[in-house]
């Protein structure tokens, strides 16, 4: 599992080699590998740079003749962490291009508090409709997507169904988060890997005009938290 964990952040890496269920899987160091054979063989890619060094190519001579009928050499790319002011931790991912290298925010963490907008929750064009979608149709571990929309605010969505917004602390967040990347000089269209943590009563902490009637009288309503570590995708 860490070594599937692991594969995940490596560019090119077989979708199958990242399943929990992949069949005949074997895992060794070059030098344990010596004197075997495999119809397929991968090899991750992190050997020196360096022409003169006769046992690296030894090495490299190894693993090269290990495979019967494929061998493909996996690139490994350079992950950075970071952790802003607010708490909120992503990761960065150093990639080389035109002979350049240049990073970008890959993931970052969602599910602080006060990442989700609580207020939204009933400030819908159908707010009893939303809170009965709520209570029936969400369960803690369904997956979630996060959405900038034209009006710049991201909207959070259950299969298809729009259900709440982030805050614009969350999304003043990001914008510091990008500010860690030479790539993109924007904020993630879209936030994936992101799940409902539960589901939870909220209470009104302040008057709003936008808050109907009934809710504004019972201060209570229903809402969902959220997290994962997001993927994040960008225009």
């Amino acid at each position: 599992d860490v070594l599937r964990k692991r594969l995940a952040y490596l560019s090119d890496a077989p979708h199958w080699l990242k399943c929990p269920e992949a069949p005949g899987l074997v895992v060794s160091t070059i030098h344990k590998a010596k004197g075997r054979e495999f119809d397929r063989v991968y090899i991750l890619d992190s050997f020196k740079e360096d022409a003169d060094d006769t046992e690296e190519a030894r090495v490299r001579y190894v693993a090269a003749t290990r495979p019967k009928k494929e061998l493909e050499v996996i690139k490994s790319r350079k992950l950075y962490y970071k952790r802003l002011p607010s708490g909120r931790v992503l990761s960065t991912v150093a990639i080389c291009r035109n002979y350049k290298t240049l990073k970008f925010c890959e993931r970052l963490v969602v599910g602080l508090a006060g990442d989700v907008d609580a207020v939204d929750f009933v400030d819908q064009a159908d707010p009893i409709g939303l809170q009965k979608y709520i209570s029936k149709k969400i369960q803690p571990g369904d997956a979630l997507e996060i959405r900038r929309e034209q009006d710049n605010k991201y909207r959070i969505y259950h299969k298809d169904r729009a259900v709440g917004y982030l805050s614009a602390a969350a999304e003043k967040d990001f914008w510091e988060a990008v500010k860690v990347t030479d790539i993109s000089r924007n904020i993630p269209s879209k936030l994936e890997d992101v799940r409902v943590s539960n589901i939870v009563t909220m209470t009104m902490g302040c008057f709003s005009e936008n808050i109907p009637l009934l809710f504004r009288e019972s201060k209570l309503w229903l809402g969902i938290e959220i997290t994962g570590f997001a993927k994040t995708l960008f225009r």
